[in-house]
Order: structure tokens, then C-alpha cells, then sequence
């Protein structure tokens, strides 16, 4: 954030030819203020004071945000604040000066985050004639230079549609309209997964304290939320979004200090006759574990992030409905080698050597549990997601075990044929 004003009309001609004056500076303690304002607004629930801040011709964007309003007010927020990021030059070729301004809404869901975590948008500010007011002409995300974002964790289902919020102990769950009888039809059953992943972890430190589950039945908006994607695999049921921390002095942290589930209702998890609880204790166990180590160079081995998400799906339900496919049977008889699932072969398009690797990492942990207990099974998962590197994994589960990989992996693929065949 910079100290002193990075745009201005300096130099370019105002309304009457002359050039423009001080009264025509944008600088960062003007932008701030209306940050501020904006962020008491919000906390003390004036919708009037929040939507000041926007151009009241541009009634699309107001009620957008008057809607955005709503939403914010329904989740509870231990903390909530707007902060400048970056401003850009004057981007208006006219007589008003515009910027494009990066904003960071700092927020803490309460009983979902273990800190504040943060939401990148991109406000163009305009100041419409000297010493008029600032005003949001357009709100949209925070761009990235990543291949795999388009967006700084934007936007939100907040910013999308009119949500209905449900709360249980050690769980918040979001719905839109469409979605929203589904969300009370399953919260209790979401509730129980976040009970049973809570318990199990067992106060271990740095786990996430709840869980946030949105139900989405919108294929483009289940793959926008928190990255502005909007597309992905035609298959996938739910996902976790992990959410780095945020300092006033550094911005985004090397950690993650919330996650966010979304859930397709679409998928079969939701048909009649199924129980979508495999898939919140999956997906919460992804959640209870983002936040334990550093973001940076992730590359804990899916086979330890997959199969212990696996593995908390079995803690209270039958771990023999993965374990009896018949397509695990034939991979184990023919394509098994006895080492350990690469992250390649979990990714496979052959759905049946992801889903035979999905179930072979399973096994990793059920072998670990029965031989040495279920804590190591903690053990592995604690280690290996605090030095997230494929090395940090080969030595989290020789931590665990006390067996280098390749003792390991001989004694489990004896356990993996005993138990398939």
C-alpha cells in the first residue's frame, strides 16, 4: 500500500480547459476512508451507510450490493473489514478521475476460520467533478497471473445469489434459493460428519475448528466460487478451497487459515436412496488438515491428502463399499505393482486407475491403522501437510511407521492382496 497519492489529473485538462488542482487528488487516505466507512457500515448493519459508496445511477451494481449486503449480515463474522491493496493510474479519458482500486475484505467466519482470511476485488472509484465525492462505478475480482485462477479468491457465493444460511454447531452452510430445502435436509447429516472429523482429529493443533459447505446447482457457478474458473470436470461432486491468512503488513500469508466446500447437488450424493455424508466427511477432512502447514510448494503426494480424506470417510461408515469394486479387484490382479499410488495414476483419465489409486491410498491408512493404530494414521497426515514437498511425504511416513518406504511398501502390498484377493 502506498503512502502517497499514485493518480491524479495532473497535467491533463478539467472541464473548463485549466489544469486541475490539489481538490482533484485521489490518495490512499481518501480511498481508505471510504474503505473504512464501508467496513463500519457493514459491521453495524447500515444498508443505507454501505451503499453510499456507490453510484446511484448504476442500479444494477446497487442492488448487487444491497443484495451483497443481506448475505454478509446472515453469516457470523468475528471480524470484517475492506483494506487497500493497489490503486491503479487515472484510467477516465474525461474530466473525471478514475482508478482502479484492488480491495481486500478481510474477514473471520466464526467457528469456520482459524483466522482472518481475505477476498480480492476491483472497484473502479471515480471522483466525478472536484471535491465531489468518491464513488464504486463497478465491482468485479481482483485479477491473478495465475494459470489457475482467474480471480483472488473471487467471488464468493456471497457476491453471486441470494443465500440462505443455516447454522449448526460446527457447521455453516450456504444455499441459494434453489438449493436452499436441500441444505436443511442435510444439515444435520453435515453436522454429524463435522462432529466425527472433530472427534477424530482430537484437538491435534492448528485443524481447522468447523466447517463451510455450500450447496450449488449450478455447474458454472459450483466451479467460479473462490477463483472466477467457472469450469471443470463434468464428474466432480464437491471440492475444498483453501484460503491463505492476511496481514495488514504483508498481505496474503503463506498458510492457509480457512477452507471453503462447495458442493454440486446435482451429483449422485443427493439422489434418493444415497447419503451425501461420505462426501462432507471427505471433503471436511481436506478442511480439517488445509491449514496445518505452509501453502508454498505444495506438493504433499496425493496418495497421503487423498487417502486420509479416504480413511475419515471409514471411520464410522463400512470401508467396503471402496474396497469390493470390482475394477480394484482386476487392477490389483493385473496393473498392481506393490508401490505405493503416484500422483499421475490418482489423476489418471482411465477412471479406473484413478479409482483403484483412490482406493489403494485408502489402504495405506488402513494397513497403518492395523498395524500400528489409528494415531499414526494422524501422525502421517500431521507430517506430511507440514512439510507439504513429495520428499517431506517419504519422510512422513517413515515418522509414522518407523519402516523406510520400500519395508513399507512391501509389507502393505501383502496386506493390500489379503484384503482384495
Amino acid at each position: 500500500m502506498h503512502d502517497t497519492a499514485t493518480a491524479t489529473a495532473s497535467g491533463r485538462g478539467g472541464p473548463g480547459g485549466g489544469a486541475r488542482g490539489d481538490q482533484d487528488l485521489v490518495t490512499d487516505s481518501d480511498l481508505q476512508a471510504l474503505l473504512d466507512n464501508h467496513g463500519k457500515a457493514l459491521r453495524s448493519g447500515d444498508e443505507r451507510k454501505f451503499l453510499t459508496a456507490y453510484d446511484p445511477a448504476a442500479t444494477d451494481l446497487v442492488a448487487t450490493q444491497r443484495m451483497l449486503f443481506g448475505n454478509l449480515r446472515k453469516i457470523p463474522l468475528t471480524l470484517a473489514s475492506f483494506s487497500l491493496s493497489h490503486q491503479s493510474a487515472d484510467v477516465d479519458p474525461g474530466p473525471a478521475v478514475s482508478l482502479d482500486v484492488d480491495v481486500s475484505f478481510v474477514h473471520q467466519i466464526t467457528g469456520v476460520d482459524v483466522d482472518k482470511v481475505f477476498e480480492g476485488y476491483r472497484w473502479r472509484v471515480t471522483r466525478k467533478a472536484p471535491g465531489a465525492a468518491l464513488l464504486v462505478t463497478s465491482v468485479g475480482g481482483t485479477p491473478t497471473h495465475s494459470h489457475y485462477a482467474k480471480y483472488l479468491y473471487y467471488p464468493a457465493p456471497w457476491d453471486q445469489v441470494p443465500l440462505t444460511v443455516i447454522r449448526e454447531p460446527h457447521v455453516l452452510l450456504l444455499a441459494n434459493p434453489v438449493t436452499a430445502s436441500l441444505a436443511r435436509q442435510w444439515a444435520g447429516t453435515a453436522e454429524l460428519s463435522a462432529r466425527q472429523d472433530l472427534a477424530a482429529w482430537g484437538g491435534r493443533p492448528n485443524g481447522a475448528p468447523g466447517f463451510l459447505v455450500t450447496f450449488e446447482d449450478v455447474r458454472t457457478r459450483f466451479y467460479s466460487y473462490w477463483d472466477g474458473n467457472g469450469t471443470g470436470t463434468s464428474w466432480e461432486a464437491a471440492y475444498t478451497m483453501s484460503l491463505p491468512g492476511y496481514s495488514e503488513t504483508d498481505g496474503e500469508l503463506d498458510r492457509a487459515m480457512g477452507s471453503r466446500i462447495v458442493s454440486y447437488t446435482g451429483s449422485s450424493f443427493y439422489k434418493p436412496g444415497h447419503d451425501p455424508g461420505y462426501m462432507f466427511t471427505h471433503e471436511m477432512a481436506h478442511a480439517l488438515v488445509a491449514t496445518v502447514g505452509p501453502r508454498s510448494g505444495s506438493r504433499t503426494p496425493l496418495y497421503i491428502v487423498e487417502g486420509f480424506a479416504r480413511f475419515m470417510e471409514t471411520r464410522h461408515r463400512s470401508a467396503q463399499p471402496f474396497l469390493q469394486d470390482p475394477a480394484l479387484a482386476a487392477y490389483v490382479k493385473n496393473g498392481f505393482t506393490g508401490h505405493l499410488p503416484t500422483d499421475g495414476q490418482l489423476r489418471s483419465a482411465d477412471d479406473d486407475v484413478a479409482g483403484a489409486s483412490y482406493e489403494l491410498s485408502l489402504l495405506v491408512y488402513l494397513f497403518i491403522e492395523h498395524k500400528f493404530g489409528s494415531a499414526r494414521c494422524f501422525d502421517l497426515v500431521v507430517s506430511a501437510y507440514e512439510t507439504p514437498t513429495e520428499s517431506g511425504g517419504s519422510a512422513a511416513l517413515t515418522k509414522a511407521t518407523g519402516m523406510s518406504v520400500a519395508a513399507f511398501e512391501a509389507e502393505w502390498s501383502s496386506y493390500v492382496h489379503q484384503r482384495i484377493g
